[in-house]
């Protein structure tokens, strides 16, 4: 039931008033008028002229506290003429007395009509996704809450302020020609979309302006949609399709789109290209992993943008190549800026793994010099300077690899100086070949090498090992293999170096290659790595007596160990003086 407020001087008039209305609506009639405790809360105030003279302050301020709804105000009067301005101002509804029943309810009804409508459609507003605001004179005098979202921060009332105070310079520039101080300047509605930057925060969106009638007044309806998520999947869209996604870089595409238009729009001959490709990549992604490959192409990628000027593009044009575009260049520079790319490069780690590449330049002469031509110059130069150093590269990471795993496990540096002393003597009893002596020497230098990413914690672990940790310890005579595959001057002992834990019996790992399936330096290396570890121990592994390794090694003969060689090695260390 509506609330109507009734603030009549005669009691008569009062009482009238209260009769007629009585049983349609709640109605109050306070004999003194308390603003905050019960006027706020009324739906229609009636009113005669002097209470309205009396009260023209608290009933403006009245209206305005009412901002969330229509708050009709009834004046009665038996004026028919001269009016004074404030009560035209202050009332919605002028009604001559006397004033028959009738009129007198219909009256009312539609007043209370229209503040349903209003608080409808006010409902709607306040309600919507949409930022919606109403302008006066420039000024706000209504806004929702999808409204504050957008611009306010929970802190400031937005009512009353000028629009443009809540833009940067830059968005309110752009819709002055919407909007003034003095109003709204445009007969048709527009729409604008614009950059909004409030308390340190951007913000995209979408704004309309179109004309209304509020509260009487012409005014200026703003409907504002945040497209700022919408905004960022463009530009994260854009960036994709012109950038390498691991590295930041220019990808191939967006080089090759930047390579025909300076071809085509420049009348300098000087286009110089770098090409540049990572060494060692492959290898440092089977070993350690591809994140740890990944965090080498991306500091590759800073290093040469740190290198180049802002002008220069650099883009990763695929796999482990960079290329690098400079738009105005000769060919002195271009050598330069090459070598201080390549001497910053090389300077660097991961890891402890050190960086190189190779690198080569192309550059166009004349104006008439295809740029394609220019691309596969700088790729050939590469190429070659690959082919001559990536031998000595390879080499150069395997060996920080045994750098590394010493530094990991000092007993594992020193097991494998034991097992060359021991592998020596053992081959001189076999009668190995110069070339098969070589082999197993390099085989014994690198049968550990798998080991380079096994955790510390697991290699030098005191006690049991658990059976996760076994599957662990397993893992190494693959990367080996595959560390090994990778390097020409290794290449040869890659197999040895897989089989090495494989068993006469067909017991062993990684592939339960049985007898002589499995080749002959594995097994000797197996029986001389076996009478290392158990003469010397591990941290999870007593180390025995030269008793006990016999007897280990005659119960294993012919299950873990090749049963001839293994004779022929127990007659040496059984006759012949070892270290224990």
């Amino acid at each position: 039931m509506y609330k109507i407020t009734v603030l009549i001087s005669n009691k008569n008039n009062s009482g009238l008033i209260e009769r007629f209305l009585r049983g349609q609506y709640t109605v109050f009639q306070p004999e003194k008028v308390d603003f905050d405790e019960h006027i706020l809360d009324t739906d229609l105030v009636i009113i005669d002229e002097e209470h309205t003279s009396a009260l023209k302050e608290e009933l403006a301020a009245l209206k305005e506290r009412h901002e969330s709804s229509y708050l009709p105000i009834l004046l009665l009067t038996d004026r028919k003429h001269n009016l004074p301005n404030e009560y035209l101002e202050t009332a919605d509804e002028l009604i001559h007395v006397p004033v028959g029943k009738e009129e007198f309810s219909l009256r009312i009804a539609n007043l209370l009509q229209t503040k349903k409508v209003f608080d409808d459609f006010k409902k709607v507003l306040d309600d919507s996704p949409t930022g919606v605001s109403i302008l006066q004179d420039g000024r706000i005098v209504y806004f929702n809450g999808a409204f504050m979202d957008i611009f306010g921060n929970g802190n400031i009332n937005l009512k009353h302020l000028s629009f443009k105070d809540l833009l940067d310079e830059k968005s309110a520039k752009t819709i002055e020609h919407l909007i003034t101080d003095n109003g709204f300047q445009t007969s048709t509605p527009e729409q604008e979309t614009y950059d909004i930057r409030l308390d340190n925060k951007e913000k995209w969106c979408v704004m309309s302006c179109s004309h209304i009638d509020y509260d009487e007044r012409p005014s200026v309806l703003i409907n504002v949609v945040d497209i700022t998520r919408r905004k960022a999947a463009e530009s994260e869209l854009r960036f994709a399709s012109f950038h390498d996604r691991l590295t930041g870089l220019y990808n191939r595409n967006f080089f090759e789109t930047e390579l025909r238009r300076l071809d085509s729009n420049s009348k300098k001959p000087s286009i110089g290209i770098i090409m540049l490709d990572l060494n060692g990549l492959k290898l440092v992604n089977d070993t350690y992993g591809h994140q740890t490959g990944d965090e080498m192409l991306k500091l590759t990628a800073r290093i040469i943008e740190d290198t180049c000027r802002k002008e220069d593009i650099v883009a990763r044009w695929g796999g482990d190549e960079f290329v690098i575009l400079f738009p105005e260049t000769d060919e002195d520079a271009l050598e330069d800026i090459g070598k201080r790319i390549r001497n910053n490069i090389n300077e660097r780690q991961i890891n402890d793994i050190p960086l190189s590449a190779a690198l080569g330049c192309g550059i166009r002469r004349n104006e008439t010099q295809n740029v394609d031509g220019i691309l596969h110059e700088a790729e050939d130069n590469m190429y070659k300077q690959k082919l001559t150093e990536t031998h000595s590269q390879k080499n150069s990471i395997v060996l920080s690899f045994l750098k590394i795993l010493s530094e990991k496990s000092h007993e594992t540096e020193e097991h494998t100086k034991r097992m060359s002393v021991l592998a020596l003597k053992f081959a001189e009893r076999l009668g190995l070949s110069e070339s098969e002596l070589d082999r197993l020497k390099l085989l014994i230098t690198l049968h550990d090498i798998g080991k380079i990413n096994i955790p510390e914690k697991i290699l030098n672990k005191e006690g049991p090992l658990t059976e996760e940790e076994w599957d662990i310890i397993k893992k190494p005579p693959e990367i080996g293999y595959r560390i090994a595959s990778a390097t020409e001057d290794f290449a040869h002992v890659a197999i040895d170096i897989l089989a090495h834990h494989e068993h006469w019996d067909g017991k062993g790992y990684p592939k339960g290659l049985k007898g002589e399936e499995i080749p002959l330096l594995s097994r000797i290396g197996a029986i001389v790595d076996a009478y290392d570890v158990m003469l010397n121990g591990r941290p999870y592994r007593k180390a025995k007596s030269k008793q006990e390794i016999i007897e280990e090694f005659e119960r294993c003969s012919g299950k873990q160990f090749d049963p001839e060689l293994c004779e022929h090695f127990l007659d040496i260390i059984k006759h012949e003086p070892l270290e224990e």
